[in-house]
């Protein structure tokens, strides 16, 4: 037997998903049952709007400080952030494929050694004001092996002790071809941290990918209750774990079964909706701002490397609005805000809008579609040339530089 880190990714991650919506309240009660069903430590990421940030700090004042893991982009910024809240462990995730490196970073003309001495130097940052720290390793099943190696030991120091989550970022992978590369992982870089695993479902394999994961030795999981996620979901929680214990390798007495299969009831309904199926529509729907920016500009390059071509089903990908959106979502439409209005925003002015759907979407509970926003435009509830609300806290320009500033 072994055991494992359970993390929960449900109240971010999850939230992700197009027409999951969890309110400040009810993501505190989903905080504190999924904690007493014995999950080890829940992720949330403060800097989405104003009130993740209070929800966090209220969840540390309440002294759940030990179950709290925030994530953040590799930013200084965001890492005095959360330090400032008071929660002691951090996820930065950084790019580690080249496809990723290139559509996210290509403008700035960002090499591979400069992404990976720019995640160094805030781990070392982050490290330095005493942080726990993992990482997750976006996109690392199609990241050239030898770099993420590379990578991994010029951060090991700084992760010992924690866990570094191999992530199957669009759920491009096999389980046989997961397991491979987690146990190769593993037996070139893993001495000072854990390997763990985080999927995606875009392929339906997400929950096959996580167990295979950990019979190759990964020692912590990252998954969502009931599977809910971005287009198609993540691995499941419960299948997952009831999984492991069939097969023998998982058995904890810290984690309580039942109440984790009542739980997925609870986050369907308070969250509003079940993942979508592999290929259908719904499985191309996208709301955050990191993989609307992905979108655009893969789409401007003409460069496709996605295992998953909308076009190849005969789908097509939709962005959507909401509290997860940045800039990017609204410059994945720029031409038909130019058909509607005759003319493109200015980035500040989509930043106007930005700030101003994420606080709609909080107060109506959900995300909107392009016709809305359009439509919101037209009768000014939306108003670019108007700054009608900065209170949502999200990423600021003096704080830092333009490369991920459309994200959020």
């Amino acid at each position: 037997m072994r055991n494992l880190l359970c993390y929960d990714d449900t109240l971010r991650d999850g939230e992700q998903q197009v027409g999951v919506f969890f309110n400040s309240s009810k993501k505190k009660e989903l905080v504190r049952d999924i904690v007493d069903a014995g999950i080890d430590q829940v992720i949330l990421m403060p800097i989405i709007h104003r009130t993740e940030t209070k929800l966090v700090k209220e969840l540390v004042d309440e002294g759940y400080k030990d179950h709290i893991t925030v994530t953040t982009m590799i930013r200084r910024g965001q890492i005095e952030r959360a330090y400032n809240l008071g929660v002691r462990r951090a996820i930065p995730f950084g790019l580690v494929s080249d496809r990723f490196i290139k559509y996210m970073y290509g403008n700035f003309g960002i090499s591979k050694d400069e992404n990976l001495q720019d995640i160094k130097k805030i781990f070392k940052f982050a490290h330095s004001l005493g942080f726990e720290l993992d990482f997750a390793a976006v996109d690392a099943t199609f990241a050239d092996m030898p770099y993420l190696v590379k990578l991994l030991r010029e951060i090991r120091k700084y992760v010992r002790g924690g866990t570094v989550f191999f992530a199957d970022t669009v759920g491009g992978s096999t389980p046989k071809e997961y397991g491979r590369k987690i146990k190769q992982l593993i037996e070139n870089v893993s001495d000072g941290f854990k390997i763990g695993v985080h999927n995606h479902n875009d392929r339906g394999n997400a929950n096959d990918c996580t167990v295979e994961g950990v019979i190759a030795g990964a020692e912590a999981i990252d998954t969502t209750i009931g599977g809910i996620g971005d287009r198609a979901g993540n691995a499941d929680t419960i299948k997952v774990l009831y999984k492991l214990k069939k097969l023998g390798i998982f058995t904890s007495s810290g984690i309580n079964y039942n109440k984790l299969s009542r739980l997925r009831k609870k986050v369907y309904r308070y969250g509003g909706s079940k993942p979508a199926v592999p290929y259908t529509p719904e499985a191309f729907w996208h709301e955050a701002g990191a993989h609307a920016d992905w979108l655009e500009e893969s789409r401007k390059r003409e460069e496709f490397h996605s295992p998953f071509l909308s076009e190849y089903y005969g789908q097509k990908d939709v962005v959507f609005f909401g509290k997860q959106s940045g800039i990017a979502n609204f410059k994945f439409y720029n031409e038909v805000f130019f058909e509607n209005f005759g003319k493109k925003f200015t980035n500040d002015q989509y930043r106007e809008m930005r700030d101003q759907v994420k606080e709609l979407s909080i107060a109506k509970g959900r995300s909107f579609t392009i016709d809305e926003v359009v439509d919101f435009i037209r009768k000014d509830v939306i108003n670019p040339y108007e700054k009608k609300s900065r209170s949502s806290e999200v990423l600021d320009p003096r704080e830092v530089d333009q490369q991920l500033y459309t994200f959020w």
